[in-house]
């Protein structure tokens, strides 16, 4: 149990530990991170984190969070609007309730997730470690690319970070003393772990596989707690039955992730996996001296470990990167970073188990090492957002220069849907380019990814007709359109047969067809294609 004091911490061999056996926290500790990261936001001095524009999949949650029609909202979730379960798009709506910006208000709350992670983090490793052991083994989540470009999203994977940190707290703590407030912890992280990503059922079986491995042996804790997580089981087989199937159901590929190979799964692991921290964490720990258990920790050992089940079992979380792989391997890829993000929190645990036994210089040295490099990937992270802030707007102003209304056409979403959504004034003349089967093997090889690009716009222009897509066979019947591509490409002119193609700059286009592609017979299309069609003339 947390005893709230006011005095400064004791050192190793003086450790307080409270009448459950886990270490009395006091009332600044439970600032020290969130200060912490805080103070590298005021240090780079931009506001960039928490303002930067909506990207792709924030547009996706934008959609299904904006939308006043809650029932329309589920059905379109549930036809493939986008692939997770709802519980992030409905707390959502109660974050953009706050009338704040909705760029502000959602990456203040996802920030806030993260930082709750690094503190469930902090706990866990403060029950038998010194504050700088526990301070070290929180901030080497914060310094992982991987957790800062979500900290900052409109997206569930900080909020799934933050619930598992709960859970992994909770269920460490779940025999303590007060219990119940610690199973309801434990029913509420392990529900919405569930709830936001369909891969958080691997994550906590990994958790209560490695807790009732500990039971078994060590003839500890409680195997009542596990009961606790069972709703979140229950509520994911029905987010299986309600919407996974029929998002399963808009796509003709089964993923747009890349097939595996071994430079894939390295590349993963590299991602995932601190292998620098761990390498000198290791040397350390057969070079330097060992110190004995602090006396606090001796009077209490046994109690302690029942009460707290010893090592917290989110340390069986590392092995979420090599699951996933497994996965990849036996279902389908799924080798994409911020799927196994919480991993890392395995990596941070097995850093402040090894710490503490450590010197204490060796915590400090590694707390500085993970600040820097948190500081460092931060600063990364706000280069990489102006430089994509800055393509935009180089966009969106030379289209505003195009004169005539022709009609834009975008081959990738990830530009379209931020540009259709900032800027309002070209939105009625933009559109999707669609390609068909046959267009797709001609233009890119049938790739996974951009099958599954043309499928999702088609499924979202059904539900939000605002985000429209133009079938490449009927650019014929288009007297004049501007095409922008997805990155600088030389070769559109030997691929678009037929028409007359003018780069006008390294992304876009200007797109006409030949004399005698405009004398063919026009092909029928609806209305709003006609109407965008007669705008290009």
């Amino acid at each position: 149990m947390f005893t709230m004091t006011g005095e400064s911490g004791p050192t190793l061999a003086e450790t307080a530990v409270s009448a459950d056996g886990t270490a009395q926290i006091s009332w600044w500790e439970f600032l020290l991170l969130p200060g912490l990261m805080v103070l590298q936001l005021v240090i780079l001095q931009d506001p960039i984190p928490l303002t930067h524009l909506f990207w792709l999949d924030e547009i996706h949650t934008q959609l299904l969070v904006d939308d006043p029609d809650l029932p329309h909202a589920a059905t379109a979730l549930s036809q493939g609007v986008d692939f997770n379960p709802p519980t992030y798009f409905l707390l959502a709506r109660l974050v953009t309730s706050s009338g704040i910006p909705r760029e502000v208000s959602q990456r203040a709350a996802s920030f806030g997730c993260v930082v709750a992670c690094c503190v469930c983090v902090y706990l866990m490793a403060r029950d038998r470690g010194t504050r700088t052991a526990a301070t070290a083994s929180a901030l080497l989540i914060w310094s992982f690319d991987v957790v800062q470009s979500r900290a900052f999203e409109s997206r569930f994977y900080a909020l799934w970070m933050g619930a598992t940190g709960l859970t992994a707290l909770c269920l460490h703590r779940a025999t303590g003393s007060p219990a119940f407030r610690w199973r309801i912890g434990l029913l509420i992280g392990s529900v919405v772990m569930c709830t936001v990503h369909y891969f958080g059922v691997i994550a906590l079986g990994l958790i209560a596989a490695t807790y009732l491995l500990q039971t078994l042996i060590n003839r500890r804790g409680d195997l009542r707690a596990l009961f606790w997580m069972t709703p979140g089981l229950i509520l994911l087989f029905t987010c299986i039955v309600v919407f996974y199937r029929g998002q399963r159901s808009a796509l003709s590929v089964a993923t747009w992730v890349p097939a595996v190979d071994w430079k894939t799964n390295w590349q993963f692991i590299r991602e995932l996996v601190p292998m620098a921290s761990m390498s000198v964490l290791t040397m350390a720990w057969l070079i330097l001296p060992r110190r004995k258990p602090a006396v606090g920790q001796a009077a209490h050992g046994g109690e302690a470990a029942a009460k707290s089940g010893g090592t917290p079992s989110a340390i069986g979380l590392l092995l979420m990167p090599f699951c996933l792989i497994a996965f990849s391997l036996t279902v389908q890829p799924a080798l994409i970073s911020r799927y196994g993000a919480v991993g890392i929190i395995g990596f941070a645990i097995v850093t402040g188990v090894m710490l503490r036994r450590l010197p204490n210089w060796c915590s400090v040295a590694f707390g500085i090492w993970f600040f820097a490099s948190g500081l460092q990937t931060l600063q990364f992270q706000i280069d990489r957002w102006h430089r994509i802030e800055a393509r935009h707007s180089a966009i969106i102003a030379r289209l505003r220069q195009i004169d005539g209304r022709p009609l834009l056409l975008f081959e990738s979403r990830h530009d379209m849907y931020p540009i259709v959504h900032y800027a309002p004034d070209l939105a009625p003349r933009i559109c999707y380019l669609a390609l068909s089967d046959e267009n797709l093997r001609d233009f890119h090889s049938a790739s996974p990814f951009r099958i599954v690009e043309r499928d999702v716009a088609q499924r979202i222009e059904q539900f939000y007709p605002k985000y429209r897509s133009f079938p490449f066979d009927e650019l014929q019947t288009v007297p004049r359109s501007v095409l922008v591509a997805f990155r600088n490409r030389k070769d559109f002119g030997k691929q678009l047969e037929g028409f007359s193609v003018t780069q006008l700059q390294p992304q876009i286009f200007e797109v006409v067809p030949t004399p005698l592609k405009n004398l063919a017979q026009p092909v029928q299309v609806s209305d709003s294609r006609a109407i965008l069609r007669e705008e290009s003339r």
